[in-house]
């Protein structure tokens, strides 16, 4: 059997750290199989991606920039908006096929973190 991939190198020091804390929890919690290493690998390349469209959104001033100016000189979307968007999504989907998400947890017999209540009784 070949060997279990390990931490992909293509990954930053931030994707590096998140694919290491999310093995290590899926270890911790006892279900760890080595099919997990690409799905994990998948989920902190979309993080990657979603971190870089969301950077790519931000002026020099350090406001979030929505919109640009289109071929016609027009208000558009950002082409960023997209691909945050879609690489978000893809790491939802990722997290749960690893029953990372409180719904799975709780789909898979585990305990799902419950609201936070406010000092007067209301959920926040």
């Amino acid at each position: 059997m070949a060997d279990e991939p390990g931490c992909p190198g293509d990954l930053d020091a931030t994707g590096k750290d998140l694919w290491r804390k999310v093995k290590k929890h899926i270890q911790d919690r006892g279900d760890w199989k080595p099919v997990y290493a690409h799905l994990l690998s998948l989920l902190a390349r979309a993080d990657l991606r979603a971190r870089k469209a969301r950077a790519d959104l931000v002026d020099e001033q350090g406001r979030q920039c929505l919109t640009t100016l289109g071929s016609q000189g027009q208000l558009v979307q950002h082409p960023s908006v997209k691909t945050a968007r879609e690489a978000e999504r893809d790491v939802l989907e990722y997290m749960r096929a690893l029953r990372l998400t409180p719904q799975e947890v709780a789909k898979a017999g585990g305990e799902a973190p419950k609201p936070p209540v406010g000092k007067f009784g209301g959920r926040l």
